[in-house]
């Protein structure tokens, strides 16, 4: 595509009467500030879709207060009564 892009900004330029020098490196100027901004924009999309997980969530985990439920946990009370 930025060859395309070159190579008819080139023609354009030496039919305008550009020297072929002059209008090959018109073109090529054209297709790189072309391709620059194409990467700059891809860059910025990606850095606005591809975040991070916020740590809150595996911070939240870790630090949970509440402690865990084991199978133990709920025959004891039965256990208990059964005996009383």
């Amino acid at each position: 595509m930025l060859g395309t892009i070159a190579t008819n900004h080139s023609k354009a330029l030496r039919s305008s009467g550009q020297t072929v020098a002059s209008s090959l490196i018109g073109g090529y100027h054209l297709a790189f500030a072309i391709g620059a901004v194409c990467i700059a924009v891809g860059i910025v999309t990606a850095r606005a879709v591809l975040r991070t997980p916020k740590a809150s969530a595996a911070t939240q985990l870790a630090t949970d207060p509440e402690p865990a439920h084991y199978i133990g946990d709920e025959s004891e009370p039965q256990l208990q009564r059964q005996a009383a």
